[in-house]
């Protein structure tokens, strides 16, 4: 179990920074706003994934 999240969580996290950089990429003007952070989403991001890797719920 402690594998799946491990895995649940490095999945979401990369999947984030990636559309962070395509958010920034179709949208310029997001660049550097101070509320499209790679952290503001991960923090949500590892909650989120690790409840449901925990729970089983997909």
């Amino acid at each position: 179990m402690v594998m799946a999240t491990l895995a649940a969580v490095a999945g979401s996290l990369a999947a984030d920074a990636l559309l962070v950089v395509i958010g920034q990429a179709v949208f310029p003007g997001t660049r550097g706003y101070v509320h499209f952070q790679f952290h503001d989403y991960a923090k949500l991001t590892v909650i989120g994934s690790s409840s449901r890797a925990r729970h089983g719920r997909s």
